[in-house]
């Protein structure tokens, strides 16, 4: 329960965004300002954004699907609850600072990011969380 909850990332969150390039933190960002914590997208492993931040633990696959069996598909990946509120907590520091207004940064990730995910949605558990 605690590695699904996230709570092995969200305890080490710093480092875990030290690590991030500058694409992988505009992803986290995206996802921030949209608050949706789980994206839809193709499985592409020649597409590093989405499997990095999976082994970065800022991410996850569902669980019990191999990514041999994700190869060319869709599937979701879910920011963990833990990672998701640690985040949130820190929204406000200057890696997730937006520039401009708020809506101006979210549609220049928005366009950034639109060719590469489906959708971004909600979980329940999210939004059962506030």
């Amino acid at each position: 329960v605690s590695k699904n909850n996230g709570e092995h990332t969200a305890q080490k969150i710093e480092a875990v965004l030290t690590t991030l390039s500058s694409e992988q933190a505009n992803f986290v960002e995206y996802l921030l300002l949209s608050e949706k914590n789980t994206v839809v997208a193709r499985y592409d492993s020649t597409d590093t954004l989405l499997p990095g931040l999976v082994e970065k633990g800022l991410l996850q696959l569902p669980t019990g699907v191999g990514t041999v069996s994700l190869l060319k598909l869709t599937t979701t990946f879910r920011i963990p609850i833990a990672v998701w509120k640690a985040l949130n907590g820190r929204r406000k520091t200057s890696l997730f600072e937006a520039p401009g207004t708020q809506s101006k940064r979210l549609l220049e990730l928005k366009n950034q990011f639109k060719d590469r995910i489906d959708v971004l949605v909600e979980s329940a558990a999210i939004a059962s969380n506030g």
